[in-house]
């Protein structure tokens, strides 16, 4: 009789969720206006050639005090030591603090589509905030790209969630077809879904963003816009211009934001 296998190693067990129990609010309500600064904020922001496209910047202390608590206090965490750092993440800490963008895309698509949205969470010292690059149609992709690639130079680390695989590739390849300038030398770049499957390989059921924020921050999110839904709703809105159509895109852009944030903060919470 041969001897029986060694039984397999336990799974670790994820520490339970303690403190991103709040519920995520409605940032961008769907509101019943015409008129795009009215229904979103922002505002029209010109091109190089004078082609528009809109641009939204939304304190988060005003929108979320909770989540601006927790991210002034990952602001300080990487203004401090880098000792002990989980693999992947040391280029958090190398950078200036305020040089800090999470970054994440909305396009119509998979390659060959536009990049309609572009949004951005920073951590300046007037507090956390969130930045939207928006097109309104398919003709403001080029001056979304190129006035994006001009902010570029004042961040010195991107943080993403596969971002390396699709979110950076995606919008250089964007911005080479249209022949704009490609930022270069590109930031420092965290993915944290590389980390991710490294502290968490035995405890997610799934790697997606939402499946980390449910059984890793301990929050689930009520009412989001499925993220296979996006393309078409933007086709919707540069068919119509109806602000409550694109509303629902920025709520669930803004909060993979926060949720990719609070997941850097609460990696660093547990060493």
């Amino acid at each position: 009789m041969s001897p029986s296998a060694p039984p397999p190693p336990e799974p670790q067990r994820v520490a339970e969720p303690d403190c991103f129990l709040d519920t995520a609010p409605i940032l961008f309500p769907r509101l019943p206006s015409e008129r795009l600064e009215e229904a979103l904020g922002g505002y029209e922001v010109l091109g190089s050639d004078g082609d528009p496209f809109w641009y939204i910047e939304l304190p988060l202390r005003e929108e979320w005090p909770e989540s601006a608590d927790r991210l002034e206090r990952l602001a300080a965490t990487l203004d401090g030591s880098a000792d002990g750092l989980p693999e992947g993440l040391e280029p958090a800490f190398a950078a200036d603090v305020e040089s800090l963008l999470f970054l994440d895309i909305e396009t119509g698509g998979f390659i060959g589509n536009p990049v309609f949205l572009i949004g951005g969470l920073d951590l300046p010292t007037a507090g956390p905030r969130l930045r939207f690059w928006l097109a309104r149609d398919l003709d403001e992709e080029i001056p979304l790209l190129e006035r994006f690639g001009e902010e570029w130079e004042r961040y010195g680390c991107l943080v993403t969630y596969n971002g390396k695989s699709f979110d950076w590739p995606f919008i250089r390849d964007r911005m080479t077809l249209w022949r704009l300038p490609v930022p270069d030398p590109r930031p420092a770049h965290v993915d944290l879904l590389h980390v991710a499957r490294r502290q968490l390989r035995h405890d997610m059921p799934n790697f997606r963003l939402k499946t980390l924020e449910k059984h890793f921050l301990g929050r689930q999110r009520d009412g989001d816009l499925p993220s296979d839904q996006v393309p078409q709703a933007f086709y919707d809105f540069g068919a119509t211009g109806d602000p409550a159509i694109v509303a629902p895109i920025l709520q669930h852009n803004a909060i993979d934001l926060v949720t990719l944030a609070e997941l850097l903060a609460r990696f660093l919470e547990r060493l």
